[in-house]
């Protein structure tokens, strides 16, 4: 049972609910559904992670890319156990570990002009003894851009590619209009 507070602060409870990939979340909250559109600019890990978060808790969502194709290069390196815990509903841990070239982070060697002067064990029971994800996983940016478009697209939601966020403002209604190219 999780409790949470409505949109006009009243307190209420829920039960989680189990999906078919094993995974535990709150159901959406009847008040997602009829939410405002939102449109997300950019496919890079955080905004496919909010996206699918939102597509999860039934809250329409549109994601754009300027880009016509996802990059190859990445501009981050790993992620991190609280990281992993946060989007295990999203992509479960088994296949973050199964993404090519992961591996578990167990220790950080430092160098300097080819020389170790420094080796240090990352606590990997840090959490507690036995904890079911790594420490951390080394992974390229663009595997985790993998497996967070995936879960978008189990959760419905394409990227739109080559689509690019021009301009946008504030409507009167309270509302945002967007241009797109």
């Amino acid at each position: 049972m999780i409790a949470h507070r409505t949109l006009s602060g009243r307190r209420t409870t829920s039960t989680m609910a189990a999906r078919a990939d094993g995974a535990t979340v709150a159901p959406p909250h009847p008040t997602c559904a009829q939410a405002a559109p939102v449109l997300v600019a950019g496919a890079g890990p955080v905004g496919l992670a909010t996206a699918a978060w939102l597509a999860e808790y039934g809250v329409p969502v549109r994601v754009v890319d300027a880009a016509p194709l996802p990059s190859p290069n990445s501009r981050a390196f790993a992620v991190w156990r609280r990281t992993l815990a946060s989007l295990s509903p999203l992509v479960p841990p088994a296949a973050w570990r199964a993404a090519p070239g992961a591996h578990d982070v167990s220790h950080v060697t430092m160098l300097n002009a080819g020389r170790v002067i420094a080796s240090v064990p990352l606590d990997g029971d840090a959490d507690g003894p036995g904890h079911a994800l790594p420490t951390g996983l080394l992974l390229s940016q663009a595997q985790s851009e993998r497996l967070l478009e995936g879960a978008l697209s189990r959760r419905g939601v394409a990227v739109e590619r080559g689509v690019r966020l021009a301009s946008f403002k504030e409507v009167a209604g309270g509302g945002v209009e967007c241009v797109l190219e």
